[in-house]
């Protein structure tokens, strides 16, 4: 891939290679710390959809959350994160 100028759009083969799918993210407060909390989808068909809270330095997948989890209040959100611990 050929770098490019700033300022100069990106080809559609550069888009290729990043895919089109946007995926749903938040970053809430813990404290002091923030956490990204988002959506994976699975390597495999056979597998779930996880969610997963990121912080720089642990990485916490929760199979079962609810389908509404980008609306909900940032304690409730956190809270699923500790269910699992």
């Amino acid at each position: 891939m050929e770098p490019r100028e700033a300022g100069e759009p990106a080809s559609r083969t550069s888009h290729a290679i990043f895919g089109s799918r946007r995926c749903a993210m938040r970053v809430v407060q813990s404290g002091r710390q923030l956490v990204a909390v988002y959506e994976l989808d699975p390597m495999d068909l056979a597998s779930p959809k996880v969610l997963v809270f990121e912080t720089p330095e642990s990485s916490v997948c929760v199979e079962r959350y609810p389908p509404e989890w980008h609306r909900m209040s940032e304690e409730s959100l956190l809270s699923l994160r500790t269910a699992v611990r």
